[in-house]
């Protein structure tokens, strides 16, 4: 808030991505973002704010689930969540369909109107696709403030055969 970019990186392991997400912001000259690390995992998120913590002060490190984001951030607004690889580690499960609309209902709840949402997984799927855009519009249909997070799959320019950079962006739709 405040002005700052506020940013989520949900199932961010040990990656070096929450970093340069800060440090990219505050080169900008925008001063540094807030950049919030979430991960099931507490030694991963304990070994990035043993690696980052001191040098970034707006930077918060989380253990948690991302299938219950609005319980875990109730009232805070993300102005983006960067899901890198989330969305395909959650398909290896059993439970898979289950896991990613509760994340997608989340993402609804805590991203802020004109919020985006940046997918960065392996290549999707069509019916991948069909189930974001399905759960997306369910959840919009469920809640009263008329916004929807409307995706772009397959970013021209930033997606590979093999990698999908898609977008979702919370708009109004009332």
């Amino acid at each position: 808030g405040g002005g700052r970019l506020d940013v989520l990186v949900v199932g961010c392991g040990n990656s070096a991505l929450p970093r340069h997400i800060y440090d990219a912001a505050a080169d900008d000259g925008g001063g540094p973002a807030s950049v919030a690390c979430l991960d099931l995992s507490a030694s991963c998120v304990d070994g990035l704010r043993a690696a980052y913590g001191r040098d970034r002060p707006h930077m918060a490190f989380v253990a948690g689930d991302a299938t219950e984001l609005a319980g875990l951030f109730p009232d805070r607004k993300f102005d983006a969540i960067v899901d890198k690889g989330l969305v395909d580690a959650l398909m290896c499960g059993d439970t898979w369909t289950s896991d990613v609309r509760k994340v997608v209902a989340g993402a609804h709840e805590i991203l802020s109107g004109g919020g985006i949402y940046v997918l960065i997984s392996y290549r999707l799927s069509r019916s991948t696709m069909e189930l974001l855009k399905e759960v997306s519009d369910e959840v919009a249909c469920t809640k009263a403030d008329e916004k929807a997070l409307v995706w772009d799959f397959d970013v021209e320019g930033l997606s590979t055969g093999r990698v999908s950079f898609s977008l979702a962006t919370k708009m109004n739709i009332g």
